[in-house]
């Protein structure tokens, strides 16, 4: 296979994965910031826009927003579940199959099996498990007391996060204070909605070039996102 086209197929993927992964699998309901997350994943931003205009064509995203916010499709859900089967797909053959918890992990190229080695784009301790209790889940949040909960949650994961080592203790003391005064102006009777923004926008702004926690970065990025639009 011509390794531009290869490469091309690699993006695609990992950029559509990301995006399952940041919306839990839950079509057409968060606005991801495309640039963003392609920088994450070693892209340039141009790059990461002209990767999601092919995956919005194929009708596998669709854009939410100006500015390059946009989401994954109930077919792009199916696409990335379909691949981590292994299973063939239209967009994907089953060689373009990331094993994505895996570093360094190789995938099968070609029509003659060979293999080729991607790198692991966030950089991840093996030791390090984002949500291992599966918990953590802004999306699910309905009332400005789940939303508490999901930041409390949050607050937890970053020791998680430090224990292993995946951030140092600073970067965790400094995002968890954030949020610690993020939860105390939402817990008021009438909180004061710009400095709880604030607050996770700092936080969010803090981590979310650290890809050894690209995931944790979501999750910070959509209880700002979630504040912004529900508070």
């Amino acid at each position: 296979m011509n390794d531009a086209l290869l490469q091309k197929q690699k993006n695609r993927f990992i950029l559509l994965h990301k995006l399952y992964e940041l919306t839990d699998g839950v079509a057409e309901r968060h606005s991801i910031d495309i640039r963003e997350i392609g920088v994450q994943l070693g892209m340039t931003s141009d790059l990461a826009l002209n990767t999601f205009e092919y995956l919005k064509g194929e009708g596998l995203a669709k854009w939410m927003a100006l500015g390059g916010y946009g989401t994954i499709t109930h077919w792009g859900i199916k696409e990335v579940e379909d691949a981590l089967v292994q299973r063939p797909t239209a967009h994907f053959p089953a060689n373009i199959i990331i094993l994505t918890n895996s570093p360094g992990a190789t995938i099968n190229a070609g029509v003659n099996n060979n293999t080729s080695t991607i790198f692991d784009q966030r950089n991840q301790q093996v030791k390090y498990q984002y949500n291992a209790a599966g918990n953590i889940n802004l999306n699910s949040s309905t009332t400005k007391d789940d939303f508490i909960k999901q930041l409390d949650l949050l607050k937890t994961e970053l020791k998680v996060a430090a224990d292993a080592q995946a951030i140092d203790e600073l970067l965790e003391s400094k995002i968890r204070t954030l949020i610690l005064e993020a939860i105390a102006e939402a817990r008021k009777a009438s909180p004061e909605k710009t400095s709880l923004v604030n607050y996770l926008k700092q936080a969010n702004d803090s981590i979310s070039s650290i890809t050894s926690v690209a995931e944790l970065a979501g999750s910070i990025t959509n209880a700002y996102e979630w504040a912004k639009q529900f508070l």
